[in-house]
């Protein structure tokens, strides 16, 4: 992990300016394609007063954001929507640092585990942090990986 000063924070999901500034950033760097549809479905799932965001800033510049959404499962797992790194500072342990909050934030919500839809190219990010593949679609021009990391409860891994 690089010497990146970053501050890591989770957003009111409440203030349309952030969440509009995330969605906007999610979908340029998630869609090769940006469309309002899909800005509209980013928009609409940081939106959602079950989901949790978190925002890793370099400076003043936005360096990665990753949300949790919804409620748990019926198996106690929560869900990780998003986790975007902008491509300049990428490698340099902002994606860590969101996934530590995120895992964190599932902790306090009670999950038994964490489950992410992981592009092939994101997959051995997981898997380098825990994470186990499930399952996987495989398309013509790209695959999903299903992920899963049973977490230990807070006051065992302390």
């Amino acid at each position: 992990m690089s010497g990146l000063e970053r501050t890591i924070t989770e957003i009111d999901n409440r203030d349309q300016g952030a969440v509009d500034k995330l969605a906007h950033f999610i979908t340029e760097y998630l869609f090769s394609k940006p469309s309002p549809e899909k800005l509209s479905t980013v928009r609409s799932t940081i939106w959602s007063p079950s989901s949790h965001s978190f925002t890793a800033f370099a400076g003043d510049q936005l360096a990665g954001v990753a949300v949790l959404i919804g409620s748990l499962d019926k198996r106690g797992m929560s869900y990780l929507g998003y986790i975007v790194t902008h491509p300049d500072f990428r490698g340099q342990g902002v994606g860590g640092s969101l996934l530590d909050a995120i895992e964190a934030s599932s902790q306090v919500l009670g999950a038994t585990g964490i489950e992410v839809d992981a592009f092939s190219t994101a997959a051995d990010f997981f898997k380098s942090r825990g994470y186990i593949g499930v399952s996987s679609v495989e398309r013509s021009s790209f695959s999903i990986q299903h992920l899963e990391r049973y977490l230990l409860p807070a006051a065992i891994e302390a």
